[in-house]
């Protein structure tokens, strides 16, 4: 009870501080439902247990929450919901009211069909903590909401003869096991234990139903297990329906009304019953809907907006609505959940939470919860360190105690160290410094590339330009947490890696972009969607620096030259090249407002002086938003881009999640009033009611002149008065210049020296490779170490150093490195690596392909299959050819006649992207390039069901003979087949090295 009433206080506790209004009339729960974002409309409480939901959609990515605005079915009611996520899970325990099923009669069992009813939007209603549906099978109107822990439904059947229930433990996702228990005429229990993103997830359940039923029929297999009537006893448990696909039938007498509560558990049936006593002791479905109606409407108020658009205000508080699904409890009322061990723990002073898109939301929506609900955000931090505890790593993205690993970095350090450094207290600071190091310092994701290297190698690791920089910001976050706690070694060591954004960053073109092999990639194409980047291409990435402000616009050589890349980003056209990558949308240029990476960089324009283009572009990207069903332009991941715009729409934003300070901008509203936990208010309004206008004219705050485009998070949080007055002129006021502007940097005397790049036409080579090594700053002094191997052993010869740059020729096979020092200090090669690899292939070899590589997966061109370099089993690092809708085929010229006793050729097998091994590999040679003789078949024996990576050699031993040509054949797999998620489209070939002995 102890941990209950700290939920209800930390949740509501200055919620009768002020007359509320009632805003749940202006939620609208189907915006988002539509276009990409997916949302769900269906019934939740704030930050609840349960997401009572209607299933129309269950496979694709557009049924990720399980519901898409465009579909006429609904298959049933399921329990759990994810709220705007782009991967598919959840959807528990369906229910669905049936007037009579469909059933068919085999030779020896009776199967249950079909459970679904067509419906009609005009039919349907949603509000927070509600949902309704007439549906058409039986014209039987469905209602439900939930409290806290548990759901309940109230079915009314209004033309039927018969009320009858499904119960469906099959439905949605990979079955592991299931059970179904009957405990009494109005009573069932079990559990469901799923795969599906999570990797092993198990919910417990208790239902109930407020009338009895007449009998019930099991269902395991589609086949009836057990029919029982009503005069039969319960059956004995070791009959109980246990299995991959349980089902059930519930008949009731002819009845107007049914109501059902079903409450649910992560740790036992037991704490399921528990919850449920709890939470909806009673049948009083009216009274729940109230109580959840009361604790959405306590939420919604903690920012009261005005303005005489009714529209405006439907899409702003639905905005608010969605930050607040999840996270979601994953505590039950006895105080026991679910550990990251698997173990169940159990907690008194505070809630356990799951479902934590972290790389999404450390954006918006956790500085948002910073302002309107700390109590909140102290639990969430809380949770993590106990994830920590448990499972030896802060979340990166977890879900129902599975993580998941999805995304980049390892964000929650920055959701702790600017809770920390905004005064939120209530955890361990120490404990969590030393978690966040720990996921600074795993050896992971590319991680320790970065340490090594002060960058992460695009031939390394996938996406390593948007690792490297959010990494970078990550690692800033350590260090302020570190310098906070005194720990001013940790503090150095992360401050330097916070500037590993250095070292992707190209001066020849003004772009953070991939480094391969110590130079930068080539083709590069800031437009292209390609593997060096998450979800992004080079425009969408080349601006996040946050924790750096002042070093990237010295990178550029001035704010002016900043700003003057800023407005090519959003003028410039919006199409896109590379691999097609769904999450990119909302553009504006070749700005994406429908995925996160973007979401800062209109909030620069601050930070060069030029805050008026800020709120002309934050207006432009707000119209994105609507009433309406595709009313988000892109995944709503779990409240962030909701969040974006709920703060984007008060006029603030917080580029650098730990500086403590939010960017201003010209909010949309006529007031803005922010109900602080305090008990303050912090209020925004519009002198001259132009508030959606681009111009700020000038601010007051608390009555003085307020000439800053940013404000303090404790000027906020102390509560007060932020007025605008805005021109209404042409002429451009002078708010937000000068030095008047935010500022986020890393201390000149803390600056590092950026690591070398060469510039080189090709790493392989037959004669010989002209190599340039240049420095970052004409300042900087570099030098050269060359590891030649000999006959003898290893030969390390000395240090080159110049002035910035130096060339040099290679003309044999050789590893190098180079490192910058500032000019006078002395070269250090004690620990030396030699990363940068150039390898000669011999005298006169060169290879003919006469199919076509996708040109994605060129591997830098044909030379690549005779590099004796080999791919590794993750193709998004460039190695391997890439060959789509047909087979391969070359040809090798030796150059000579060679003796050859061994031909081979490796081969990739991702079949999850579309990736097969080939059917078989034919070998054939020649002496004239004309006449060939086919020497090996070689059949694959890899199954194309395995779903892990797999790389193989098929090669053979061939009766020792000189030839001078090699013609390889791999015979493509041909069509994806039915089990497919592709099913039809047309499976690749990845080949890598050609090997000839």
């Amino acid at each position: 009870m102890l941990r209950k009433l700290f939920f209800i206080i930390s949740l509501f506790s200055f919620s009768f501080s002020f007359a509320q209004k009632d805003l749940t009339h202006y939620v609208n729960p189907f915006i988002g439902t539509g276009g990409h974002a997916h949302t769900f409309p269906g019934a939740c409480y704030p930050f609840g247990m349960m997401q009572l939901s209607p299933d129309t959609r269950i496979t694709g990515w557009d049924g990720c929450s399980g519901y898409y605005y465009a579909d006429t079915v609904i298959y049933g009611f399921t329990h759990t919901h994810l709220s705007g996520t782009g991967c598919s899970d959840y959807g528990d325990i369906l229910l669905m009211p049936v007037p009579s099923p469909e059933l068919i009669i085999g030779n020896d069992s009776t199967t249950l069909l079909s459970h679904s009813s067509v419906f009609s939007h005009k039919n349907e209603k949603a509000s927070p903590g509600y949902y309704s549906v007439i549906l058409k099978n039986g014209n039987i109107k469905a209602e439900l909401t939930v409290g806290q822990y548990v759901g309940m439904h109230r079915y009314i059947y209004t033309k039927s003869d018969r009320c009858d229930i499904v119960l469906d433990l099959k439905h949605r996702d990979e079955v592991i096991n299931s059970e179904l228990k009957w405990l009494s005429d109005t009573e069932v229990c079990g559990y469901r234990e799923s795969k599906a993103w999570s990797k092993d997830r198990k919910i417990y359940f208790d239902i109930r139903f407020s009338k009895p039923m007449t009998s019930r029929t099991f269902y395991q297999n589609n086949s009836a297990k057990m029919s029982l009537s009503h005069n039969d006893p319960p059956p004995a448990s070791d009959i109980d329906s246990k299995g991959k696909n349980i089902r059930a039938l519930f008949y009731f007498n002819h009845s107007d009304t049914i109501l059902v509560k079903i409450g649910i558990s992560a740790v036992s049936i037991e704490n399921a019953k528990e919850n449920l006593e709890h939470d909806i002791p009673g049948w009083d479905f009216d009274g729940t809907l109230k109580r959840t109606q009361k604790a959405w409407n306590d939420y919604l108020n903690k920012i009261e907006v005005t303005t005489k658009n009714d529209s405006l205000l439907t899409t702003f508080y639905t905005a608010l609505y969605h930050t607040a699904i999840h996270p979601s409890l994953f505590t039950d009322v006895n105080g026991q959940y679910l550990g990251r061990d698997m173990k169940t723990h159990t907690v008194k002073d505070f809630s356990m939470y799951t479902i934590f898109s972290i790389w999404d939301t450390y954006r918006a929506l956790h500085p948002l919860y910073t302002i309107i609900d700390s109590s909140m955000e102290r639990q969430f931090i809380q949770t993590f360190l106990k994830q920590y505890e448990q499972g030896g790593a802060l979340p990166v993205w977890e879900l129902a105690a599975n993580e998941t690993n999805c995304m980049i970095a390892y964000h929650s350090v920055s959701i702790i160290e600017d809770a920390y450094q905004k005064g939120i207290r209530g955890f361990d600071a120490h404990e969590a410094l030393t978690a966040m190091e720990h996921s600074a310092d795993a050896n992971e994701r590319g991680l320790p590339f970065l340490r090594e290297y002060g960058y992460i190698p695009a031939d390394k690791c996938s996406e390593s330009v948007s690792q490297t920089l959010e990494c970078g910001y990550d690692d800033w976050c350590i260090a302020q947490m570190a310098k906070s706690l005194g720990k001013m070694d940790d503090y150095k060591r992360y401050i330097e890696l916070a500037q590993s954004y250095k070292n992707v960053f190209n001066p020849n073109n003004d772009f953070m972009q991939g480094r391969d092999n110590g130079r930068f990639c080539v083709p590069f194409d800031p437009t292209a969607v390609t593997f060096n980047y998450t979800e992004a291409n080079a425009w969408q990435y080349n601006f996040y620096v946050p924790q750096d402000v002042s070093g990237l616009i010295e990178l550029y050589g001035s704010k002016e030259k900043l700003a003057k890349k800023l407005d090519t980003l959003f003028t410039m056209p919006s199409q896109m090249q590379g691999r097609t990558q769904p999450d990119i949308t909302g553009m504006l240029g070749q700005y994406a407002q429908g995925n996160e990476p973007s979401h800062h960089i209109v909030y620069l324009y601050n930070y060069v002086g030029q805050p008026w283009k800020t709120a002309k572009y934050i207006h432009t990207l707000e119209k994105f938003y609507t009433n309406q069903p595709d009313g988000i332009c892109g995944n709503d991941d779990c409240g962030e881009l909701s969040a974006w715009y709920v703060m984007s729409a008060i006029g603030m934003y917080q580029v650098c999640p730990g500086d403590g300070q939010f960017e201003l901008t010209a909010p949309v509203f006529d007031t803005v009033k922010i109900h602080l936990e305090s008990g303050k208010t912090f209020t925004i309004s519009s002198e001259n009611g132009m508030a959606g206008d681009d111009d700020i004219e000038s601010a007051s705050l608390n009555g003085k002149d307020y000439k800053n485009s940013f404000l303090k998070y404790t000027d906020l949080m102390n509560g007060g008065k932020l007025n605008y007055t805005f021109t209404k002129t042409n002429q451009l006021s002078d708010w937000g210049t000068g030095n008047n502007v935010p500022v986020d940097s890393i201390s000149v005397k803390e600056s590092i020296v950026p690591t070398p790049y060469l510039e080189y036409k090709n790493a392989l080579f037959t004669d010989s490779v002209k190599v340039t090594a240049i420095g970052y700053s004409r300042k900087d002094s570099i030098g050269i170490l060359k590891f030649i191997p000999d006959s003898d052993g290893d030969l390390i010869k000395g240090a080159t150093v110049e002035l910035r740059s130096h060339t040099f020729y290679l003309r044999q096979t050789d590893s190098i490195n180079c490192i910058a020092i500032k000019r006078g200090d002395k070269l250090d090669f004690s620990n030396a690596i030699f990363p940068y690899h150039f390898t000669k292939i011999p005298n006169g070899r060169k290879i003919k392909i006469t199919s076509t590589p996708n040109p994605q997966y060129t591997a830098g061109g044909p030379n690549a299959l005779l590099d004796f370099q080999h791919g590794s089993t993750d193709f998004k690092l460039g190695k391997w050819q890439g060959y789509q809708y047909q087979d391969f085929e070359a040809v090798v010229d030796l150059g000579k006649g060679e003796e050859v006793h061994n031909l081979s050729a490796e081969f990739l097998q991702d079949e999850l992207s579309y990736i097969f091994m080939p059917t078989y590999v034919d070998f054939s040679v020649s002496t004239d390039s004309i006449h060939f003789t086919r020497v090996a078949h070689i059949t694959n024996t890899v199954p194309d069901t395995l779903t892990w990576s797999v790389i193989k050699t098929m090669g053979k031993d061939i009766p020792a003979q000189k030839v001078r040509y090699i013609k390889v054949f791999a015979k493509n797999y041909g069509k994806l087949p039915p089990w497919h998620p592709g099913y039809g489209d047309g499976a690749f070939i990845f080949i890598d090295e050609i090997g000839i002995k």
